[in-house]
């Protein structure tokens, strides 16, 4: 049971990181999606990997994030993250991809 649960961790993974590449051969992606002028450090998860396996490597679920945005998404304060550029439609996108987890997103972050 462990084995097939590792490998298809790793198969998921491996999807995950063709996903990514594909992305980076888009020079919009360069950049974060909240602030322009900062580069991109990762791609992230909208609906993250722990809440929807699903999306793992679905495209519409990365995008191109800095190290500041990243950081207020994952610990900022509800208005901090109200106050990112663009938050309506990252938003918007997270409400596509899972209504269930932008509900919970949403009461857990006091918005």
């Amino acid at each position: 049971m462990i084995k097939k649960h590792s490998t298809k961790r790793a198969k998921a993974e491996s999807e995950l990181r063709k996903a990514e590449s594909e992305l980076k051969l888009n020079p919009v992606n360069d950049r974060c999606f909240f602030f322009p002028r900062d580069p991109r450090s990762c791609f992230d998860h909208i609906v993250p990997k722990s809440q929807n396996t699903s999306l793992i490597a679905c495209k519409e679920n990365l995008l191109p994030i800095g190290f500041k945005a990243h950081h207020i998404i994952t610990f900022g304060s509800a208005e901090q993250i109200k106050n990112l550029p663009r938050i309506n439609q990252y938003l918007q996108r997270m409400k596509e991809l899972d209504e269930s987890y932008y509900n919970r997103f949403l009461i857990n972050r006091g918005m």
